[in-house]
């Protein structure tokens, strides 16, 4: 008994950790059900390919914020392509990937990708839901670029607090079950 107490005392202790970053966690199953029911998208995904330039210095496997993913097995969403796009917006929640990492996502569909238009935040992008739209700093060469990979992939955005990898033991257990239903 003491050993499953401890290991619900390190994800509480992880959620808490998380929770620094102002974004959606859980601590019980109907939280979890909640954040899927709000999600556009959930699926699992294995991480391809980066859309921006290998930053020199980085190991090879690290592929960035923003990347490619391949679409191994749907939970919920209308997004029929194998591969889709992630953007993420730029702060302490945005989850870098690595080549090869299996995750599990909830996301928000992006309609648009647009500049962002408020000058002195040039480090700064967010996607508003009620629009669909993803504004992107960083100029416009970075938007057209993401707009670029938008006509090509289905776009969608998340952030760390809505993606997991496989090694977290509650969500890949949630998307089980939601697959034997």
């Amino acid at each position: 008994m003491e050993r499953k107490s401890g290991l619900l005392v390190c994800l509480l202790g992880g959620a808490a950790v998380s929770l620094a970053c102002g974004c959606w966690w859980f601590e019980t199953e109907a939280q979890l059900q909640h954040i899927y029911d709000q999600s556009e998208e959930a699926f699992v995904g294995q991480a391809i390919a980066a859309i921006a330039p290998h930053e020199p210095g980085r190991n090879r496997r690290f592929l960035g914020y923003d990347v490619l993913l391949r679409v191994t097995s749907r939970k919920k969403g209308l997004v029929r392509r194998d591969t889709v796009l992630v953007l993420q917006e730029e702060s302490n929640c945005a989850r870098p990937f690595v080549k090869d990492d299996t995750v599990n996502v909830f996301a928000h569909v992006i309609r648009h990708v647009q500049p962002l238009l408020q000058p002195g935040q040039e480090h700064y992008s967010y996607f508003d839901e009620q629009r669909q739209s993803f504004y992107r700093s960083g100029g416009a060469a970075v938007v057209k670029r993401d707009q670029q990979w938008a006509g090509r992939f289905p776009a969608i955005t998340t952030n760390q607090c809505i993606s997991f990898t496989n090694r977290h033991r509650l969500v890949p257990a949630f998307f089980r079950a939601k697959q034997d239903q």
